[in-house]
């Protein structure tokens, strides 16, 4: 990614985010302060799964995947990890 990066909708990544964990950004688009204390039993809230691409899109450096679609997997691994749904 380049610096200065904008998206649209969402607004998950901003300057300065670029080495953030996925946790903050999943954490950042689902509002919360933190993941829920009994994931897999309770919601901690809730990420698109558009919101998922644009973090996948931003982490794919960072992460041990071949694609877009295999940065996705781990992203929204890490959001059921976290207690985050996914809808859409």
């Amino acid at each position: 990614m380049s610096h200065g990066h904008h998206l649209l909708p969402g607004q998950i990544l901003h300057h300065g985010d670029q080495d953030a964990a996925a946790s903050h950004y999943l954490k950042k688009a689902a509002k919360l302060k933190s993941g829920s204390n009994t994931p897999g039993r309770s919601n901690a809230g809730s990420v698109t799964a558009k919101q998922i691409r644009e973090i996948a899109e931003a982490k794919m450096k960072d992460l041990n995947a071949n694609d877009i679609d295999g940065a996705m997997q781990i992203i929204l691994g890490s959001a059921r990890s976290m207690g985050i749904e996914v809808k859409g």
